[in-house]
């Protein structure tokens, strides 16, 4: 008996090293999954779904229709019907999408390069990757959009190989599915369907010579879903990119560089070899139109240095960079070699992964996480009916109090007072509350009320000079917390 499940465990050995890898990453995900508190982007999904609650679809008390992240807005919600509206409920989803791409990534490394080692390599850097557990437990789409984009690419892979049209209508339905979890996504259709035009371009002309009427169908609705699904989104880019837009390319370069400098190295040299071998070249060309085209669209198109973005491509650094690693081992007969340039990969990666349990993690640079859930107790202990509140964060304030008064207008990426956009602003977008666009309006309400002003580092360092120094001068500091600069947070009371 005990020979035969030796036996089975050699025979079988990567499944069941996936397998431990899996089943700690994923204890690791839920740890103390309640603690950490909510920061400013949980807070606008976290919204939507009350408002969905409340009205049966994202309709917030602004009158705005929240359509950002509109199927993980959803997947919120039934997570939420299930495990109740707290911090548990609204994180599990990401923490199961999160888990998931652990195998998901296995078994596409599997599939192009036929190596368990390179499977292994892959899912044990996603397992552990102290950046994607952190992003597994945040209740917003982008676990969600990189589970959703390596299963698109798996199939886009099939494809590739041996086109087949009812393979097509799933990548499809999954490229949308990656689309809805994340808008920005959008820039990886048109390069999915612009690789099969030139890879099969016979078998599709074939294919609508002897399927007219299908073929005609099946176009006309997936141009009629990708207008629709697009037409809010692109035209509010296109807005962007042509009043107001700032090439933010080398931002993310130097992020990249500056966290992920050898895996970057890694991943040019890996893509050299697979173009330069003949036998390996479609494959190159295969990872063109699924990772770099939408790598370099995305960081020369997105206006704002929000590193998360490029968060759902970030596998593909470790699965090329374990090829590399394979590539050299190769040059070695002897197995244990090989086995030791992977362990080799491994090692390099360890400042970047985390094994131990955790309660607090932190995101990406320029990701603001202060404690606002110890903030929000200490309002709520002694706040009377009666008390406002005035803070730049209203979803939070309604998430955590119940209620929101007035908003602080701010910026997420200029001081306020270069914003002539947020001087118009009269409300805030998501609750409508009033908006306080300077130290006369704020005083004014002061005054008048008792209550408490909630200010963080971004909003200090983003608002206008004038109202941010006025709450700092003229308020007394109630409650305060963070260590760091980026994730200070004051209460002040009046």
């Amino acid at each position: 008996m005990k020979e035969n499940i030796i036996k089975f465990i050699k025979i079988n050995y990567a499944y069941f090293l996936l397998g431990i890898i899996v089943i700690w990453g994923f204890i690791l995900r839920i740890y103390g999954l309640s603690s950490q508190s909510y920061w400013i982007d949980e807070g606008y999904s976290i919204n939507a779904v009350q408002a969905i609650f409340k009205h049966g679809y994202p309709i917030l008390d602004s009158g705005m229709v929240y359509t950002s992240h509109i199927f993980n807005t959803y997947i919120l919600f039934l997570s939420s019907l299930v495990f109740g509206q707290n911090e548990f409920g609204y994180r599990i989803t990401s923490v199961l999408f999160g888990t998931a791409s652990i195998v998901v990534i296995f078994a596409l490394a599997k599939k192009i390069f036929n190596s368990e080692k390179i499977a292994l390599a892959s899912s044990f850097i996603v397992g552990f990757s102290t950046l994607f557990i952190a992003w597994s437990r945040q209740a917003r789409g982008y676990s969600q959009t990189q589970f959703f984009y390596l299963l698109t690419v798996y199939f886009y892979y099939q494809i590739w190989n041996k086109f087949s049209f009812k393979k097509l209508i799933i990548l499809l339905l999954l490229s949308f599915a990656t689309y809805f979890s994340n808008q920005l996504t959008i820039v990886l259709i048109p390069f999915l369907l612009l690789g099969l035009a030139i890879k099969h371009k016979n078998s599709l002309i074939e294919y609508i010579k002897s399927h007219k009427k299908i073929s005609a169908i099946i176009t006309l609705l997936f141009v009629i879903l990708f207008l629709i699904a697009t037409k809010k989104y692109l035209g509010e880019f296109w807005i962007q990119i042509t009043s107001n837009y700032s090439n933010y390319s080398l931002h993310f370069l130097r992020y990249l560089i500056d966290n992920y400098i050898l895996f970057l190295i890694f991943t040019v040299i890996a893509l050299y070899c697979i173009f330069k071998n003949k036998k390996t070249r479609s494959t190159g060309w295969y990872f063109l139109f699924i990772f770099l085209l939408p790598l370099i669209a995305t960081i020369n198109l997105v206006n704002v240095t929000h590193y998360r973005y490029i968060f759902y491509l970030m596998p593909m650094f470790f699965l090329l960079s374990a090829f590399l690693f394979e590539i050299i081992g190769n040059l070695f007969k002897n197995k244990s070699i090989r086995w030791i340039i992977i362990i080799i990969l491994v090692l390099i990666n360890l400042p970047l992964l985390s094994f131990g349990f955790k309660k607090t993690y932190y995101l990406e640079k320029i990701t603001p996480m202060p404690d606002f859930k110890s903030a929000y107790q200490k309002i709520k202990s002694e706040m009377q009916p009666q008390d406002i509140i005035i803070s730049p964060y209203t979803p939070l304030d309604k998430i955590y109090l119940g209620k929101s008064n007035y908003w602080l207008i701010f910026s997420f990426t200029e001081r306020a007072e270069n914003s002539k956009k947020l001087f118009n602003t009269q409300r805030d977008n998501y609750n409508g509350v009033l908006a306080i666009h300077n130290a006369d309006e704020l005083q004014d309400i002061t005054d008048k009320n008792h209550g408490f002003i909630i200010a963080d580092s971004m909003f200090v360092n983003h608002s206008t000079k004038e109202l941010s120094d006025k709450i700092i001068s003229s308020y007394k500091i109630f409650f305060r917390s963070g260590e760091s600069e980026e994730n200070r947070l004051w209460v002040f009371k009046f």
